[in-house]
């Protein structure tokens, strides 16, 4: 089914149609009319009809339609745990499809044995096998070895991070593997297991990704997924696919003014979404932090414990003891949700290390980040132009979200209870119903969460497609060349809303190539689109004639 997305060019706000629904109504009628046709045919060749030559009927006319209907996966792809889940249409329910008998995959693979593992088995070997087992993997997609998020893992994780053509690698039993290879291990392993459940081969996807997330990162996310098996994957934001889960169970019918705040294991969103009640979801601004999450509570908690064993005891804990209390201590700050203490108590090297650790202690060490997830609140209201007494629903999803102190943090701001998404496959379960789109009126506007723009000639940004864009979104722009029979044009392209370039993040460079001779001032013009995923291409011509455009990372990035 088409959907016409027009831009009004008074307000800037999008105008959804959908033409189908007349011609839904007209063919309708015309089905109705063909079908009492076929039954008048059928009776007059049978005399007439009794129940089983009824049935028999019903399912002619119903099964080839149920073999061919394509299954869309819908995927979490958390840093911590993932899920999926898949929409039925027969009884127009999303259901959660297990992993080895559980909801939630661990997003953990080992290459510990024989053959590399993932989920549960992977996890089980994290205490054995520390620098052979790895976790947090999403974190390095789509990023450069020297961001500040990859050093600081390298510094946390048992696992070796190396640095390869500038781009973090992760080495195990001496082989290189990037962060791609390993998370399609995880995501292969999860389309298998959705194929035995369902009973047939899964090749499209739907997947979440981090709202705030770049280029880089939804790029390598794709990759992954294709690397897997998948052939058909679409991305949505991990806002997105909360807000739809939520309004298909508790807001059908109800125009809401939503904010999702999606504190998880690895990232934060915050995400202010329009639901029209009957079908539109209209992403109005998205922030967040990709590198903020439960992890790093976990990790801060954990160093403070390390610190405490070294001052008692006078020794530092080895990798297999650090990995160990570090499971206590997630164990623990989930206990703290519904308790004031939680005891961790571990044997290491011969020595009983036992400490309490409290609720106040815990949000005293985390505070400063409980705290960095309110300005992203802050700013999606700025940049929707809505205050936050406009919010209709607060609803808090991911694991980190069930933190006392964080719901009092968000209730403040609002000065209303904030509710909680379902309590397992919330996001899973939005991206099963973005990918039944085809099936259903339901309509997903989402936003660019960056400025894109390119380095002009003085070496200032020049905005192209400003970010809270609604996606997809083209734009246009005419280059010059300055020199005669210059052969090619190179254009750097940055997403961030700093007004220098090397102040952004460099997106990619391209070379529109095969410029015919002529002298300099030949005008190029260069189509840049950003299609439905956030994933930006671009095309170029000179005189109707459509160029080479060549894309490549940045020769210099931030």
């Amino acid at each position: 089914m088409e959907v016409e997305r027009l831009l009004d060019v008074e307000s800037g706000r999008p105008v959804v149609r959908r033409p189908w629904m007349p011609r839904l109504a007209m063919g309708m009628a015309t089905l109705a009319t063909m079908a009492a046709l076929a039954l008048v045919l059928y009776v007059g060749a049978h005399g007439g009809l009794v129940p089983g030559n009824m049935q028999q009927l019903q399912r002619k006319w119903w099964t080839p339609w149920e073999q061919a209907a394509d299954v869309v996966l819908g995927i979490d792809m958390g840093t911590t745990h993932s899920s999926m889940a898949v929409y039925k249409d027969q009884d127009e329910k999303v259901e959660i499809i297990e992993n080895n008998g559980k909801p939630l995959t661990p997003s953990y693979v080992s290459f510990a044995g024989k053959d590399p593992c993932t989920g549960e088995a992977a996890k089980d070997k994290v205490m054995e096998s520390p620098t052979q087992s790895l976790y947090n993997v999403k974190r390095l997609m789509g990023r450069d070895f020297n961001e500040r998020a990859v050093q600081d893992m390298i510094k946390v994780v048992p696992y070796k991070i190396v640095d390869k053509s500038g781009k973090p690698v992760i080495s195990v039993n001496d082989k290189d593997r990037t962060p791609e290879d390993v998370s399609s291990l995880l995501l292969s392993d999860m389309r298998a297991a959705a194929g035995r459940h369902l009973n047939q081969e899964v090749k499209q996807a739907v997947i979440t990704v981090p709202g705030y997330s770049n280029d880089a990162q939804r790029r390598s996310i794709m990759a992954a997924a294709k690397s897997a098996g998948f052939t058909d994957v679409q991305l949505v934001n991990k806002g997105a696919a909360d807000a739809v889960d939520y309004a298909f169970n508790f807001a059908r019918g109800d125009e809401k003014l939503i904010l999702v705040y999606d504190l998880g294991g690895g990232t934060f969103d915050a995400t202010l979404v329009d639901w029209s009640g009957d079908g539109l979801l209209e992403v109005l601004a998205t922030a967040g932090d990709t590198a903020l999450g439960g992890e790093d509570f976990t990790d801060l908690t954990t160093k403070h414990l390390l610190a405490k064993f070294k001052a008692k005891h006078h020794k530092d804990m080895g990798p297999h003891s650090t990995q160990a209390l570090r499971i206590k201590v997630a164990d623990a700050i989930q206990a703290l949700s519904s308790r004031h203490e939680a005891l961790i108590q571990m044997d290491v090297d011969g020595v009983h290390f036992k400490e309490t650790l409290t609720r106040d202690k815990f949000e005293d060490l985390n505070m400063h980040s409980f705290k960095g997830t309110l300005d992203p609140i802050k700013k999606v209201l700025k940049d929707s132009g809505r205050s936050a007494s406009e919010v209709d629903e607060i609803v808090l999803v991911g694991s980190s979200s069930h933190i006392p102190k964080v719901k009092q943090l968000v209730k403040d701001i609002f000065h209303k209870e904030p509710k909680m998404a379902s309590p397992t496959g919330a996001r899973a379960k939005g991206a099963a119903l973005v990918g039944a789109l085809h099936r259903s009126d339901l309509l997903v506007l989402e936003r660019m969460p960056l400025t894109v723009g390119f380095e002009d000639v003085g070496g200032t940004m020049k905005r192209l497609i400003p970010h809270n864009s609604v996606v997809p979104t083209k734009k246009a722009q005419t280059f010059k060349t300055y020199a005669p029979s210059q052969p090619t044009i190179n254009i750097r392209v940055f997403e961030g809303e700093r007004a220098r370039p090397i102040d952004n993040h460099c997106l990619a460079e391209f070379d529109v190539t095969n410029i015919p001779p002529g002298p300099a001032g030949k005008q190029i013009e260069v189509d840049f689109e950003v299609d439905k995923n956030g994933i930006l291409t671009a095309k170029a011509a000179h005189d109707a004639k459509e160029l080479v455009v060549m894309r490549r990372g940045c020769k210099t990035r931030r």
